[in-house]
Order: structure tokens, then C-alpha cells, then sequence
């Protein structure tokens, strides 16, 4: 296939010296820079040859967000991410092609490219959903806003305990966010974290304006930032 990258195997990394098999720092630790390689591999080859800094990848800082209610890592800095309204982070993803535990770093694929790959027994995926093993789900308008209520009082309840006076600025900027999803309700794709937690985060997903690059939205208020 002409032009087309060849497949990355996804890094394969060594238990540093001292530090014990299945730990919390070490998965903490080794989930992040999975994440982080794939993020630098996806931007280079996407990038001009020239551009030696992609503007798209943040390397000063090195943070997993977790999501508070369900403890599930819903996504890590080594991705391009956005703040917006002071409620939602915007997070840039691409589409890789998946094969046999090998991920072919693709970046939104042709349509000959894909259909090459698909035909081989790949899968075309969105990386970020891949990654963190965000697990599809579902919703109709009524029972979205059921559980969008059930989940802000969570995330109320954990603010009241950690920034008591970020409360105010959550729950308008929320109101306001949550009426941009229901008034665009058939556009969003639905995502929960990889324990399924019925009370936990749902990630949104959407296309830009391209109608092919797609991003997801994170609950700013609902995620717990660890620096590794």
C-alpha cells in the first residue's frame, strides 16, 4: 500500500528496578506513557517532517484524568486538550486502524486505505476510545437528561468536599453545556469509562466542523488530575 505508515506495535515497557509488579504507581505510571508514545507517534506522522514541535502535543506536563465517581482513567495530557466555558475539556482524537494487538497510527485513513485494512481483519477505531477502553453506550434525550441529573449532584457532592466555592461556577456552566448537548442530541455519541459505573462519567463524542476529525468532551468538574 503505497504511502501507507507501517503498523506500530504499541511499546512494550519494562518494570523499573524497585518497583513492585501490579502496583498502583507503576500502572499509574506505565498507563500514562503508553499514552503518551502513542500521542507523540500519532502527531509525528501527521505532522510536516519539518515541524519538529507539533503543536498539537503538550510535553511540559504529564497528567492522567480520572473520573471521580468511578475511578476509571478517562483520558491523559498526551493528547491535544481544550478547556472550554470552564466546564468541559475538548479533546482531539483521530481515527487508527487496530489489527491482532498491533496499532497501525493511520490519522483519519483513506477510504482506499481503509477498506484495504478492514479487508485484512482490521478495525478502524477512534484512538483515545480505544486506549482507555471507554465502553460504548447509549440514550434516548429523556433518559440522558435522568442521568445527567443523577451525576451533577455526584459531582456537586465530591466539589462540596474538595472546592466548596468552585460549586456556583459548576453548576451554571453545566446548566448552560448541558443544553448545547440537548439542543445537537442526535450528533453526540455516548461513552463511559472502562468499569461501565452507571453513576459515573459519560464521555461525548462529536465531529468538527469536517464532519471527519473527531473529539470527545470531558466533565472538567468530574475529572482527577494525577501528575506522574
Amino acid at each position: 500500500m503505497k504511502g501507507a505508515p507501517p503498523a506500530l506495535r504499541e511499546p512494550q515497557l519494562c518494570r523499573p528496578t524497585g518497583v513492585r509488579a501490579g502496583s498502583p504507581v507503576k500502572i499509574a505510571a506505565l498507563t500514562l506513557l503508553r499514552h503518551l508514545i502513542l500521542g507523540i507517534v500519532t502527531l509525528l506522522i501527521e505532522s510536516p517532517v519539518a515541524d519538529a514541535s507539533p503543536s498539537g502535543l503538550c510535553l511540559s506536563a504529564l497528567q492522567l484524568y480520572t473520573d471521580v465517581i468511578a475511578n476509571d482513567e478517562m483520558c491523559s495530557d498526551g493528547y491535544e486538550m481544550k478547556l472550554v466555558d470552564d466546564v468541559v475539556y475538548e479533546v482531539d482524537a483521530a481515527k487508527i486502524v487496530v489489527s491482532d494487538g498491533d496499532v497501525d497510527i493511520g490519522g483519519n485513513p483513506s477510504a482506499e486505505e481503509e477498506a484495504e485494512a478492514l479487508e485484512n481483519g482490521a478495525e478502524q477505531v477512534i484512538n483515545i476510545v480505544h486506549s482507555f477502553r471507554l465502553q460504548s453506550t447509549s440514550f434516548d434525550k429523556k433518559s440522558y437528561l435522568a442521568y445527567l441529573k443523577g451525576y451533577m449532584k455526584s459531582v456537586k457532592a465530591k466539589l462540596a468536599e474538595t472546592n466548596p466555592d468552585r460549586i456556583p461556577a459548576f453548576e451554571k456552566g453545566a446548566a448552560a453545556f448541558a443544553k448545547k448537548i440537548v439542543g445537537s442530541f442526535g450528533d453526540w455519541e455516548f461513552f463511559t469509562g472502562e468499569s461501565m459505573d452507571p453513576e459515573g462519567m459519560v464521555a461525548l463524542l462529536n465531529y468538527r466542523e469536517d464532519g471527519v476529525t473527531p473529539y470527545l468532551v470531558f466533565w472538567k468538574d468530574g475529572l482527577r488530575e494525577t501528575k506522574i
